[in-house]
């Protein structure tokens, strides 16, 4: 388990046990000689790059927000075990974003040392670095990215391995909101963009249309969370889809691997415990039941949602009325879909469980046509949340894969069966 790293002098930020628990989640999932593996930050972390790309499962999203290159250098060689048939890495932006690493010289060495690994390691994998994208956002500057991209240019030449330049493609990001929204991460049409840019080099034509910009909807909501509801109202839904809908714990698992089939969709947003309201959630249903061509009924939903509620001082059955009206949403969009809700897992806090928690799962339970999935039984050590599975409030690898087993179990879907993890 990666427990945060000091180095180059920077103490830990805020985001750490969120990035943990991503680096501990990928730590339970195989990597091997035919995957496809994008590394990065929350510019990687953020988009459904399988999807994008046909639902194609061999591609494997190993983002990771608010990393920084040294983490991914001190995670790379998991990675590199697994010889993947391919890495597109793009690092950089936040080491040039935190004041005592932003220079190209130090993002330079810590990708080159990364390269060194892989080649080391996994000498037949195919290496392409992106280079960082324009951005003003924070202290970060257009001249000091540019600086760096000139360097990664050169070291990509030096180890003869590609580069990919997608500066003049997304130029905007830094001038005005065509393609994001906080001129840093990008909406579903910058993506699009990306995804064109690099399909020949993945050998897999990207399914997202050049129509995006026009197509792409926000559902009200700005930030991650309105940028997420861009991607999701682009990305189909096939039939025989099982669509998991949700917050922190949702977006932190990489659900196609851990219930190892490409039916399983991925609709979680937010970063860092405890993730979005249920208003939130409301606001992104419009956009994950889209009608653009191709999206149909799934075959189930999964709903996992309210912990931002439940953590909070709202009175408990406020809250139980907004979920419901969730789950009224979802039967409107999809009248003949089974709606399965998901117990709300243990905290950290002994007293939260026991006055928030367990009644509102309890809640949970009386919700009429609906089938009720219990997290929380198993996942609770002496009133709190057991560290054989979180730290602190995160779920880490482990309950990652013990969820997945019990969701797998309720379902009883051909061919959505639960990893059995490294």
């Amino acid at each position: 388990m990666i427990i945060g790293w000091l180095l180059c002098g920077f103490t830990m930020w805020a985001d750490q046990p969120f990035r943990n628990h991503r680096y501990d989640v990928f730590k339970v999932l195989p990597v091997k000689r035919h995957h496809i593996v994008f590394m990065g930050n929350s510019i990687t972390n953020m988009f459904e790059w399988w999807e994008a790309f046909g639902s194609d499962q061999r591609i494997l999203n190993r983002g990771v927000s608010g990393a920084v290159t040294a983490e991914a250098l001190a995670n790379a060689e998991f990675i590199a075990k697994g010889k993947p048939a391919k890495v597109f890495l793009m690092m950089g932006t936040n080491d040039l974003g935190t004041k005592g690493m932003d220079t190209p010289e130090q993002v330079v060495e810590n990708v080159r040392q990364l390269v060194d690994c892989f080649q080391r390691l996994s000498p037949k994998t195919q290496l392409y670095i992106q280079s960082i994208l324009p951005s003003k956002s924070g202290i970060r500057t257009l001249e000091k990215e540019m600086a760096t991209n000139r360097a990664l240019q050169a070291l990509c030449k030096e180890k003869s391995i590609t580069y990919i330049d997608l500066w003049d493609d997304l130029i905007s990001i830094s001038e005005n909101t065509t393609h994001t929204m906080d001129g840093l991460h990008l909406k579903a049409s910058g993506y699009a963009i990306w995804c064109q840019k690099i399909q020949s080099y993945l050998g897999i034509a990207s399914q997202l249309s050049s129509d995006v910009a026009a197509r792409q909807q926000s559902g009200g909501s700005g930030g991650s969370y309105g940028m997420r509801n861009t991607y999701f109202s682009v990305l189909p839904v096939c039939p025989g889809d099982v669509l998991l809908i949700g917050d922190e714990m949702i977006h932190g698992g990489e659900w196609h691997e851990l219930l190892q089939s490409k039916k399983i969709k991925n609709r979680g947003t937010g970063w860092g415990y405890p993730g979005p309201s249920l208003e939130r959630t409301l606001q992104s249903l419009p956009c994950i039941f889209h009608s653009s061509d191709g999206n149909c009924d799934p075959a189930a939903v999964c709903l996992y949602a309210g912990v931002s509620d439940v953590n909070g001082s709202a009175d408990l059955a406020i809250v139980v009325e907004k979920y419901i009206q969730i789950v009224t949403r979802i039967r409107e969009y999809a009248p003949h879909t089974p709606i399965y809700v998901m117990g709300l897992q243990p905290t950290a806090n002994a007293a939260v469980n026991s006055n928030r928690v367990q009644p509102f799962n309890a809640a949970l339970q009386k919700i009429a046509g609906t089938t009720y999935i219990d997290l929380y039984t198993g996942f609770e050590e002496n009133g709190i949340a057991s560290p054989a599975y979180f730290e602190g409030n995160y779920l880490y690898g482990k309950g990652y894969l013990k969820v997945a087993g019990r969701l797998a179990k309720a379902l009883n879907i051909k061919g959505v069966k639960a990893v059995k993890g490294r």
